[in-house]
């Protein structure tokens, strides 16, 4: 049983990568969890191996697919009958459809758009009027430096990125007077699953592995500006370089064009 001395943080796509690296973090910071994910077996023996590191903190797991449209209100359903009051919000579950748009799945994209949008905007609309009211908390949206333009052959996945960067912003003036702080943290090139989801294979010249970075050092940085109340940052020199340089284009047409050329050298 969760008690009310201590705080609560929920991540979704706990059982790896970056989601599991915040989840680790956040516990060792004194935090119960709430840790949801699509595998309940992966899920468990996240539970169990975090159970060895806890003191008196609780860890608690609910499966869930975000890729179906009612999973945020079952996670919603499931705090509320429990009485567990959420203070810290991980949006981290996302997921990556790659290749040029009409030879992608109709099906895939929707469950994509379901998961990277619709979950994420339904479970800041559940969870944030607990924080109002109590004028405080913290929402963390994990994004991706995809989102700063358009990506060739990811551009459904850029898309949907460029999506949470401009509704974290938007929320996070609307809750700004309340006490409740948003974060927009985007990630590069990390050593996640993402990449086999996507189809995306290790040795691809611009997403290959070798560019990739730790899923922990992400995760550490990402959990260090949420706690500062940082809006939106980026993870990196490089990936804020690259930003940077998106933005002072003379064109967004010079800079779809940049990024096509870049990402058809890994064909």
């Amino acid at each position: 049983m969760i008690s009310n001395n201590k705080k609560v943080a929920l991540i979704t796509g706990a059982s790896k990568g970056i989601g599991r690296d915040i989840a680790e973090i956040l516990l060792r910071k004194g935090f119960h969890l709430l840790l949801v994910a699509r595998s309940l077996d992966n899920l468990k023996a996240i539970q169990t191996e975090f159970k060895k590191i806890a003191k008196e903190q609780v860890v608690t797991v609910f499966q869930a697919d975000l890729s179906q449209s009612d999973s945020a209100k079952l996670i919603f359903d499931f705090t509320t009958e429990r009485e567990i009051e959420i203070d810290i919000l991980v949006n981290n579950a996302g997921v990556g459809v790659s290749g040029a748009v009409d030879e992608c799945s109709e099906e895939a994209m929707l469950k994509m758009m379901l998961l990277n949008m619709y979950s994420l905007t339904a479970l800041c609309k559940y969870f944030s009027p607990q924080m109002k009211e109590r004028r405080s908390g913290n929402i963390l949206n994990i994004a991706s430096v995809a989102g700063y333009q358009p990506v060739p052959y990811l551009a459904a996945y850029a898309a949907s990125k460029s999506y949470v960067l401009n509704f974290s912003d938007a929320i996070a003036m609307e809750l700004e007077d309340y006490g409740v702080s948003v974060s927009c943290y985007s990630p590069g090139l990390t050593d996640t699953g993402f990449f086999d989801s996507a189809n995306i294979g290790e040795d691809d010249k611009f997403y290959g592995k070798k560019g990739r970075v730790s899923s922990k050092k992400v995760a550490r940085d990402a959990v260090e500006k949420m706690l500062k109340g940082k809006l939106s940052t980026i993870y990196g020199f490089k990936n804020k370089s690259m930003v940077l340089g998106g933005r002072l284009s003379p064109s967004r047409k010079f800079t779809a064009r940049l990024s096509k050329k870049l990402v058809s050298q890994q064909k």
